[in-house]
């Protein structure tokens, strides 16, 4: 499968572990790299996005891409499901490299935040360069209208133009 040198692809991650912030188990890692033999990524992405918790960074690292500071954590991504209690009583999200931030107040998700135009966002994604994003099926559910049907472990084309997602 050929890939253009522009454009954006979506990744959600396979099975995971249960419990706060989980990360990919043995079978969800598999899932990926199968995945990824499937499709056949581009060597290189310019850009990275990958939605908070370890199992997106999992995801990332099981495609041999190796997400550095250089690459954006981005919180639309995910969803606050890697959340735990902090020591105030309140809720902290673990972004993908372990950082706490608080939520609501430093945190937007999809679930729960309205009035975020996810077709808005990936039109403002610069139209010159390639973008693999690592994320859940509330993502790609977000963009589909319907999060049953979004599936784990598969990758999409995203089509900003056309509106259109499309499994590869």
């Amino acid at each position: 499968m050929s890939f253009r040198s522009t454009g954006i692809i979506a990744v959600t991650h396979g099975k995971k572990m249960a419990g706060p912030d989980p990360r990919l188990d043995p079978d969800g890692i598999e899932q990926i790299r199968i995945l990824q033999g499937r499709v056949g990524f581009p060597d290189e992405f310019l850009v990275v996005m990958i939605g908070t918790g370890r199992r997106f960074m999992d995801t990332a690292v099981a495609l041999d891409f190796n997400p550095g500071s250089s690459h954006l954590r981005c919180s639309l991504l995910g969803t606050a499901d890697s959340g735990e209690k902090n020591l105030r009583g309140g809720m902290d999200v673990l972004l993908a490299d372990g950082t706490p931030v608080s939520f609501p107040q430093d945190y937007i998700g999809l679930v729960g935040t309205p009035g975020i135009d996810l077709w808005a966002w990936l039109a403002s994604l610069s139209a010159d360069r390639s973008y693999l994003l690592v994320a859940g099926r509330e993502f790609i559910g977000a963009l589909l209208g319907n999060v049953n049907l979004a599936k784990s472990a598969t990758a999409y084309e995203i089509d900003v133009v056309g509106r259109t997602v499309t499994e590869l």
